[in-house]
């Protein structure tokens, strides 16, 4: 989903929210290997089903690309970008 703004004179800002659903994860590590900028890193911990989740290490450098949702066999992973700026907040999804 693409979205243009048309009015100048303000920039927005953009935040990315990670969400890794641990009930459905089996910490197979797709998302971490094919995310081109590195953000997510293996848990040292065990989590109840006794898998290494993946965790947002570097979150603040997400881009929001979804390669990680969109090749996630298990839709363990979610990818929220909000953008705000000016009088508007726009939450893009998929």
């Amino acid at each position: 989903m693409k979205i243009k703004l048309q009015r100048g004179g303000f920039a927005l800002k953009s935040t990315t929210y990670i969400y890794i659903n641990e009930n459905l994860c089996k910490g197979c590590g797709i998302c971490i290997r094919l995310c081109p900028i590195k953000v997510l890193n293996r848990s040292d911990e065990l989590s109840s089903k006794g898998v290494y989740l993946p965790i947002p290490a570097y979150k603040d450098k997400c881009t929001g690309c979804r390669i990680c949702e969109e090749h996630c066999p298990d839709m363990a992973i979610f990818i929220e970008v909000v953008k705000e700026g000016g009088n508007c907040t726009i939450r893009q999804e998929k």
